[in-house]
């Protein structure tokens, strides 16, 4: 209620709103540079201090936004590597940057909501350079990898040739004991079966048969 022509009433956004930040560069750990494209989330979660403090105007509490998320972005993006900033694009930047500004915008009665980054990239004078730089060093990477699972894979191939090689040679000894165990079984068994003398004589007919051919 108010008291007509005293008083007056404002009226403020229940919704969630949008805040779209304008693109801007950011300076990496390794002092290279990038553009920063990003939005984010938000709503007013305490009209009486947004009230007080910005004089119920959107357009002051998305300033106050702007520069907490800008300052929180570059911040971030200073502690990380061109290549770790290029590879934190899944979330974890945006993390880093909520985690940043904490409670800052409770003081104004903004809550944050969710800062994404719509575009993280590299200026195009510079942006092919980077990603030449960037297949090279995968390109070691691999070429190591490969060259330890071919040392590996060697190893491997010589254990399992000399295990081979052991055990040819132990199948040749054993065959070659069964093949004199087998003639001493054959000799034997003519001993025994020559061994009367007219069996013996009828064994060296036999052989001189054999001879004749």
């Amino acid at each position: 209620f108010k008291i007509p022509f005293i008083e007056s009433t404002q009226s403020l956004p229940k919704e969630t709103l949008l805040y779209d930040l304008a693109a801007s560069d950011v300076i990496t750990k390794d002092k290279k540079t990038m553009i920063s494209d990003s939005y984010v989330l938000w709503k007013i979660s305490d009209p009486l201090k947004f009230a007080q403090t910005l004089n119920s105007s959107v357009e002051s509490g998305e300033s106050r936004i702007n520069t907490a998320v800008y300052n929180a972005t570059k911040n971030a993006i200073s502690s990380m590597s061109q290549d770790q900033v290029i590879t934190s694009r899944d979330g974890e930047l945006s993390d880093m940057v909520m985690e940043a500004i904490g409670t800052n915008m409770d003081q104004y009665g903004i809550e944050l909501l969710k800062f994404e980054t719509k575009q993280l990239d590299l200026p195009d004078d510079n942006k092919e350079a980077v990603y030449e730089r960037m297949i090279s060093e995968r390109d070691n990477i691999a070429a190591t990898y490969k060259a330890e699972g071919n040392s590996e894979a060697k190893v491997i191939r010589n254990k399992t040739d000399k295990e081979v090689a052991i055990q040819i040679s132990d199948a040749k000894k054993q065959a070659e004991i069964l093949e004199a165990e087998g003639e001493q079984e054959y000799m034997k068994i003519l001993a025994q079966a020559y061994g009367e003398e007219d069996r013996s004589e009828f064994y060296s007919f036999v052989r001189s048969l054999d001879a004749l051919k």
